[in-house]
Formats: C-alpha cells, sequence, structure tokens
C-alpha cells in the first residue's frame, strides 16, 4: 500500500509541475533603436519602501545569437538619489553588481548556463547590519554595506529607464521572470510575467501593475508559431538541415536557397548549372560530419553533391516516371558514413525496405534486415539517436502485405532499427486515437532525454493542418504541444518536416506544396523551444489562483490518500 501512496504524491506533484508553461519578458536590446527596446518598471505609481529584511529576486537569462550583450540587468533608485545595479560587461564576459558609483563586486556566469538556463538572482538588504547581499543561484555573491531606514525606498526598472538622472538605453538581449518582492518571511508581490500581450503585466498577490515598454512576451513563443519565410521555386524543391550552423537548405532546379536561424538572414544562389530535371520524388539530406549537402533521387540509385566553389551539383538525375518511394525517410549514419533510406510508397505498393549508400563507396545496396517485422508504409516520421546508430521510426501508413489494395491502414508503432545489427525491433505501440494521423517527415529526439516531437495530420483532407506532439521513447503516449500549422495536403503533392536548432532554441517546420505547373510552395515557420501545452490559452495567467487551486486539490487527494492507507493498515493489524 506505501508503495502505491509513493506512486500517487508523485503523479500529482509531477501534475503541478506539468502546468508550469514557458513564460517571462524578452527584451529588445541593441538590435533595435533605443526608443524600441525594451523597460519593465515595476513602481510605476509608488516607490517600493524597504523594511527589515526585504528581498527582491528574479530569474534570468541572455538570448542567443545576438551581436552586443552590454548594459543593465536592472536598477534600484532610492528617494536619496543612490542607485544599485546589475550590469553586464560584454567585452570581459562578466557582471557587475554596483553601488552607487562603486564597482562593489564582480561576478561571472558559465556561458552555457547564462544563455541555456535560467539563473536565479536574489537581492536582500538586512536593516540590522545595514547592509545588501547579492545571491546567485542561491549562492552568496557579495554583501556590502548599505545604510537604510523605513523611510528608504527605491524605484525599480529591468532594462531601459527614462528616470532623470539615472537614464539607461544600454541592455543586454535578455529574458526574466519570476520577480517576487518578499519582506522577511512574507511573500509581498509576485510577478510572474506570464502575459501574451499588452503594456502591463500585474502582480498575483496585491494586483498592482507594473508598466512595459517595448514588450516581446515569452508565452505566446512557445504557443503560436510565427511564418517567417513563405516563397515560391521552380520544379518540385526539397529540403535538409544543417543542425550545427542551424541553417535550412531549400534545393530547386536553378537555385539553392539558405536561411540562418542563428543570424536570420535568408540568401538565394542561383546555379551557375542548374539540375537539368529535378525529378519529383527527390530528397536532400545534409551531413553534419563532413558539412556536405547531397541531393538525391531513389528510383536512380543516384547521389549528388553540391559544390559551394562552382556553385553547382555533380550529377543531374533523366527519370521521367513518378517514383516508386513517395515520402521514404532518410538518415544518414556517421556509425558507417551512409545514407539511409527507409519505406516509402509507389506504383500501388507500400515499402519496408532499407536501402544504403555508402559514401566513401559510393554504392547503393538493399540490406538484409531481421528481427521484429516491420510493416510496409510511408507518411512515417524516422530520428536517431546521437550516436546515429540507431534510427526510431513511429506511424505511417501501409498495409502488412504492401499491397494497396489489402487492407491499407494506419500504423501507430514505434520501432528502433540498429544500425550495427541491422535489426528492428517494435519498442510500444501507441492506443488507436479517436481521429487518425500521419506524421512529418522527422522524429526529432531531444538530446540527453527520451523525450521527442512529431508533426501530426490528417491525411483525408485537402485543407488539413500539423499539429505539434510530444512523446517519449519509452513509454507509449503523447501529448499537443503549441498550436497547430495550416496545410495543403494532397498526398504525393506535399511535403512537411521538422527540424531543432539547439543553439537558438527553436523548433522549424517547413511545408512544401507542388502544383502541377512545375511550381513549389514554400512555408517555413518557427515555435520557441520548449513549446507550451495545446491546453494553454492564448492569454491565461500563471496566476495564484491557479496554482491555489492546484494545491489544494492535490493536498486533498493525499490527506484521503493517507487515510485510507492507515485504515487499511490498521485494519490488517491481527487482533
Amino acid at each position: 500500500m506505501g508503495k502505491y501512496l509513493l506512486l500517487l504524491l508523485w503523479f500529482l506533484f509531477s501534475s503541478v509541475i506539468a502546468f508550469e508553461q514557458s513564460h517571462g519578458l524578452q527584451f529588445s536590446s541593441h538590435e533595435v533603436v533605443p526608443e524600441k527596446r525594451t523597460s519593465l518598471n515595476l513602481t510605476p505609481t509608488e516607490p517600493l519602501c524597504l523594511s527589515a529584511d526585504t528581498e527582491i529576486s528574479f530569474d534570468f537569462n541572455f538570448s542567443p545569437n545576438y551581436e552586443t550583450y552590454f548594459g543593465y540587468i536592472i536598477r534600484l533608485i532610492t528617494n536619496d538619489n543612490r542607485n544599485i545595479d546589475i550590469v553586464y560587461n560584454q567585452r570581459l564576459l562578466n557582471f557587475n553588481f554596483v553601488i552607487g558609483e562603486n564597482f562593489s563586486f564582480v561576478f561571472k556566469i558559465n556561458q552555457a548556463q547564462l544563455y541555456n538556463k535560467w539563473n536565479h538572482c536574489k537581492i536582500r538588504f538586512n536593516q540590522k547590519s545595514q547592509e545588501v547581499f547579492f545571491y546567485l543561484n542561491d549562492q552568496l555573491i557579495c554583501k556590502q554595506k548599505f545604510a537604510f531606514t523605513n523611510s528608504t525606498c527605491c524605484k525599480i526598472f529591468f532594462g531601459t529607464n527614462d528616470f532623470e538622472g539615472f537614464k539607461t538605453v544600454d541592455i543586454p538581449p535578455m529574458r526574466v521572470k519570476d520577480i517576487r518582492i518578499n519582506e522577511g518571511k512574507k511573500r509581498r508581490y509576485f510577478y510572474p510575467l506570464a502575459d501574451s500581450f499588452g503594456g502591463q503585466t500585474a502582480d498575483d498577490i496585491e494586483n498592482n501593475i507594473a508598466t512595459v515598454k517595448n514588450p516581446v512576451w515569452i508565452k505566446p513563443k512557445h504557443q503560436n508559431w510565427q511564418q517567417v519565410r513563405s516563397f515560391e521555386t521552380t520544379a518540385t524543391a526539397s529540403i535538409a538541415f544543417d543542425k550545427n550552423n542551424e541553417v535550412l537548405y531549400i534545393v530547386s532546379r536553378d537555385s539553392l536557397y539558405q536561411l540562418s536561424f542563428k543570424s536570420g538572414q535568408f540568401a538565394g544562389q542561383k546555379l551557375l548549372r542548374s539540375h537539368e530535371y529535378l525529378p519529383r520524388g527527390n530528397q536532400s539530406v545534409f551531413d553534419a560530419a563532413t558539412n556536405q549537402l547531397y541531393n538525391f533521387y531513389i528510383d536512380e540509385r543516384k547521389v549528388s553533391t553540391y559544390k559551394p566553389a562552382i556553385q553547382s551539383w555533380t550529377d543531374n538525375f533523366t527519370a521521367t516516371a513518378l517514383t516508386e518511394f513517395w515520402q521514404a525517410n532518410k538518415f544518414v549514419s556517421t556509425a558507417d558514413s551512409s545514407l539511409y533510406v527507409i519505406a516509402g510508397y509507389g506504383q500501388l505498393q507500400y515499402k519496408n525496405l532499407v536501402q544504403r549508400y555508402s559514401f566513401p563507396g559510393k554504392k547503393w545496396q538493399v540490406v538484409k534486415t531481421r528481427g521484429d517485422f516491420f510493416m510496409p508504409r510511408y507518411l512515417a516520421a524516422l530520428g536517431t539517436n546521437a550516436a546515429t546508430d540507431t534510427a526510431y521510426i513511429i506511424g505511417g501508413y501501409g498495409s502488412n502485405t504492401g499491397d494497396q489494395t489489402i487492407n491499407p491502414k494506419y500504423n501507430y508503432e514505434l520501432t528502433a532499427y540498429s544500425v550495427r545489427d541491422s535489426s528492428f525491433k517494435k519498442i510500444y505501440q501507441l492506443d488507436q486515437p479517436g481521429k487518425q494521423f500521419c506524421f512529418a517527415n522527422s522524429l526529432i529526439i531531444i538530446p540527453g532525454t527520451n523525450d521527442f516531437y512529431s508533426l501530426i495530420y490528417p491525411i483525408d483532407r485537402f485543407h488539413s493542418s500539423l499539429q505539434l506532439i510530444k512523446g517519449s521513447l519509452t513509454a507509449p503516449g503523447y501529448e499537443s504541444v503549441g498550436d497547430s500549422i495550416p496545410y495543403a495536403f494532397h498526398d504525393i503533392e506535399s511535403f512537411a518536416d521538422l527540424f531543432y536548432c539547439p543553439s537558438s532554441q527553436k523548433l522549424i517546420a517547413v511545408t512544401l506544396f507542388s502544383s502541377k505547373n512545375n511550381v513549389t510552395s514554400v512555408k517555413i515557420y518557427t515555435l520557441d523551444f520548449p513549446p507550451n501545452s495545446l491546453t494553454a490559452a492564448t492569454k491565461v495567467e500563471t496566476t495564484k489562483t491557479s496554482y491555489l487551486l492546484y494545491f489544494f486539490v492535490a493536498i486533498g487527494v493525499i490527506a484521503a490518500a493517507i487515510f485510507f492507507f492507515f485504515r487499511f493498515k490498521r485494519k490488517s493489524k491481527p487482533v
């Protein structure tokens, strides 16, 4: 019984934690003109008066891929014209904790920690000792003498401010959330910064209003896909992604397009020698180990290499018949320096072939596989582990025989394919959903975790939509996250894929629609990572009421569980 009680407690607290959504305020910085930079004023009407053991805390990190990071994180200005600042010095890669005109203390934050994790800061005033303490991630960094009384009050600014005599326009591109002001052990104010729009944000305890200029709210960036590019190009285009440099390649007949998600730059380059023919069903892939871009056509068993120096491809394709490998999955394995192509559909046949192209030997072969049965299919998703020696394939549409005329059906298995021994192993089967769906081409596995993300969509309509899901490689089940993306689906004329930018912390969705007039429509979307749950409304505040509701429900269930546990235990004792 005790074991089940512990499981119940774990489930309840996990549920409360899972309720948390990505939120906060992102600050526009040196990338825009001064009047467009972000300012957060916690005290627009009345200053905060310091009492015994007043503490101001907040979480912050830096947004990646910007050029200039110098500036003020927070500035406190007292009614006797003293200032307390935290300022980042980009040249020295350190922070200054400043009181007045003196550098009170210099400290550093590891760059990986600064950009990829939230850093918890606390400024604590001690009236008895007349000191101010600064803590970083619960470690005391410094303490300095700071005389104050109950009549000492201060204005509190994050980012820029226009307070006369203390104006600042230099701020780093940062993100801030969960600002708390305590008096001793009592929580006085809490600003989660969980808004989705507007120039104000409310304290959850007393509903005090803070004002924001030029806000960039984080919550909708983790909830709503943003279309960052839409254009048309010739022939049946295909795409590839360089995950190390976070560059998306769009391959067309006479041009090569590149979109960098680190710099935001988009460029299209005319080929000096264009593809004479780019057949429908061609695909592209980027080999991160060799920094090489490839375009291939399975039916001809031909792989063409892009040569940047001459702005041309090494080979052209000649096939005119429709491919037999629509929507096949592919990956590059560094374990044997090879390109793998799995499954596909064409000529009324679903495929379960594993085809291998050796880059060193420049040879194709059909791999003889073993292990669990892999149903012939297409419209599945595939992703690899970090070593690229294991591919995970989920879902798809096909039939046990491979014949389209014999009982075609949806598939919801997660299967692992091992490069080392050419074997398939079924991991689990998802429950049949209420509404059937297939998958976009890629399964994104987050490094260091068992979590994966993929895009799903119905295939019984042209005006379809892509929905992001999060699942696990070890346990069946998934949840919908983020909002949906419009998707024009017409089987062999459509293609969708998903990519992950580990540095920029973004998911990238790409849709292609190749019309019969030999033109491909390309649409590119981004969503900040990690995505928020689909159940989060566009404007749902992380309020005190929400947390209390979950807390008291959890406490009630826990109390009931404890009651029944001891009652059961008492009845179980021998008389």
